[in-house]
């Protein structure tokens, strides 16, 4: 049997360079890799380009307050590292197929619908990490944790900006070796979260944790209720 230590590390690891992924993913086609993608796509402006990025928050908007209510859910932690591993991994594989055959603008909207998928992934990680932070780690290690975790977005923009024009090496026809070496990357924490994650500790970290414990379907779909009545309230005309 693992240790405490080294189960709480694997799913903190796990969590970082899954957020770190989709994050990449989502700037891809960002920063100095635009001349490249736009050479090899045949684009004459940046439309397609801005497009793609701005999937992040407009999936955000929409993807939140079911993330939000995904959280009261048993394994609410679990589900939404293995959701959004699954939409990142579907994602890149997605992306590939216009590389059949680049100019053919009848693919590239799957370009778009492949961006959407990883900007639906963004907000089940990003609203976790204090959940991951609380529920692994005792107080003296909690706001650590929860700062790694967090960062994982940062690192993925941060290393978007090096790592597509270094790759792209200033020739689009490198533009398909990218895409393919960011599939490899997010086939593994999706392989990861599906064959090891465990939902919670064996024994409660702390009080917090303990007050964490799961619930029951009834109290998920209540709560679930609660969030879809708040929404309304907030949509409805003010008087």
């Amino acid at each position: 049997m693992a240790s405490p230590l080294l189960v709480r590390t694997y799913v903190l690891a796990v969590y970082f360079w899954l957020s770190t992924v989709q994050c990449l993913c989502w700037f891809t086609f960002a920063t100095d890799s635009t001349p490249g993608v736009k050479a090899y796509y045949g684009w004459n402006s940046d439309t397609q380009i801005d497009l793609l990025l701005t999937w992040g928050p407009i999936c955000g908007l929409l993807v939140q307050p079911w993330a939000t209510a995904m959280l009261a859910h048993p394994h609410g932690l679990v589900r939404s590292m293995r959701l959004a591993a699954a939409l990142t991994l579907a994602c890149c594989a997605l992306r590939l197929i216009p590389s059949l055959d680049p100019r053919n603008t009848s693919l590239h909207p799957l370009l778009h619908v492949a961006q959407a998928l990883n900007a639906a992934g963004g907000p089940l990680l990003m609203g976790t990490c204090s959940l991951m932070g609380a529920l692994w780690f005792p107080p003296e290690l909690r706001a650590t944790a929860t700062a790694i975790a967090y960062s994982g977005g940062n690192a993925g923009q941060l290393l978007g900006f090096a790592f597509g024009p270094i790759i792209l090496d200033n020739d689009s026809a490198n533009v398909e070796r990218l895409l393919l070496i960011e599939l490899a990357l997010a086939a593994v924490p999706a392989v990861l979260v599906s064959v090891y994650l465990p939902s919670r500790p064996e024994q409660p970290v702390s009080t917090a944790a303990a007050g964490l414990g799961p619930t029951s379907a009834r109290e998920w779909l209540f709560r679930l209720r609660q969030v879809r009545k708040a929404l309304g309230r907030t949509h409805s005309p003010l008087t």
